[in-house]
């Protein structure tokens, strides 16, 4: 990781040729975010395409797995806006595309980047990061797709990581406060004291929210199979930030779930008073419809998952099957009582 105390010192200085020395009497004003439009490319690779072409460059480079290098001094102007004086008043980071359409960047490059970006708005004193203003992408300055998602679905993930650093590197944010971290690849961890050695692990309650966490800290999302205060497991959903799903039904790869107001995923029959239905719950939790057979009964759920009971009811064309009050199929000679206004009011056998 390249060094960000006092001067920046990037992991790598390959330089290229593809500059203009000095600013042309400017100062910089602003970062101006780039993709490479490539995957692939380390910073010799992009330095030898540069020299090459001698037409573009960039002060920095971020490649796929977050090694910074540096190609041309900050006191020089790199080739990189597409504007003259707007290359001469910014400093521009390449960052290396980890697929093509969408143009995305590993979380690695997205993460040495911000940093990155974080370093420089300190070191030329441009205040807070602002995207548009002193964080600007190439596209507000011409007209590109550059930098790809990082002006789109990454942006505000980029700009968070950007803010995060700045807040770390001007004392403002603790690096080891209390509260949620992550490693810039996805994972998350909950730090419960003053040292990273102090984290969450199992059951955890942040605010409102219950999270779990594995014997590591590492939050846990998806289907977890874990007990509660010694309780016999049973099978929980966590949304992808973290939190407790409960009290509702969840659709889940096309099938439909129940976790209880505890957050359990329920099983067997359920009597779900806000829908004023039964409905069951095989042993993997999945909603069943049409026949289900419960030792030598019978019983029919309809496309919603709700049980048929007391009435007579048509299972597919031409065939009307009778359910008693518990949703048992009845066969044999039935009794089928009406009201005074000739509704069925109930059927037994």
């Amino acid at each position: 990781m390249a060094d960000f105390s006092g001067q920046i010192t990037a992991d790598a200085y390959i330089p290229t040729s593809a500059y203009s020395a000095g600013r042309d009497g400017h100062s910089v004003q602003y970062i101006v975010v780039h993709h490479e439009a490539a995957t692939g490319l380390d910073g010799a690779a992009i330095t030898a395409m540069w020299d090459r072409m001698q037409a573009q460059s960039a002060h920095y480079s971020v490649d796929g797995a977050g090694t910074i290098t540096q190609h041309v001094l900050e006191s020089n102007t790199a080739w990189a806006c597409g504007r003259w004086v707007a290359n001469c008043e910014s400093i521009s980071i390449e960052h290396a595309n980890n697929s093509t359409s969408p143009w995305t960047v590993s979380e690695a490059t997205l993460e040495s980047g911000a940093h990155l970006v974080a370093a420089l708005l300190i070191k030329y004193g441009l205040g807070y990061p602002r995207w548009g203003g002193n964080v600007r992408p190439h596209k507000q300055i011409v007209a590109t797709a550059c930098p790809g998602e990082l002006a789109g679905s990454q942006n505000a993930h980029y700009m968070e990581r950007v803010c995060y650093w700045y807040e770390v590197m001007t004392g403002t944010r603790s690096a080891s406060e209390v509260g949620w971290h992550t490693d810039g690849k996805g994972s998350w961890w909950y730090q419960t004291g003053e040292s990273s050695s102090e984290y969450a692990t199992g059951w955890y309650k942040v605010g409102d929210k219950w999270y779990y966490f594995n014997e590591k800290g590492w939050m846990l999302t998806g289907w977890v199979h874990a007990s509660w205060e010694g309780s016999e497991k049973f099978w929980w959903y966590f949304n992808d930030d973290g939190s407790l799903f409960s009290d509702d039904w969840l659709e889940y790869n096309g099938n439909w779930y129940l976790l209880a107001s505890d957050g359990h995923m329920a099983t067997g029959w359920v009597d779900d008073k806000d829908r004023g239905n039964y409905y069951y719950l095989d042993e993997t939790g999945r909603m069943i419809t049409g026949w289900l057979k419960l030792g030598s009964d019978w019983y029919y759920l309809r496309s919603d998952g709700s049980r048929v009971e007391d009435c007579l009811y048509e299972v597919g064309a031409d065939n009307i099957c009778a359910f008693d009050k518990e949703g048992k199929l009845l066969t044999g000679d039935i009794t089928v009582t009406t009201n005074d206004d000739g509704y069925i009011a109930g059927i037994k056998a």
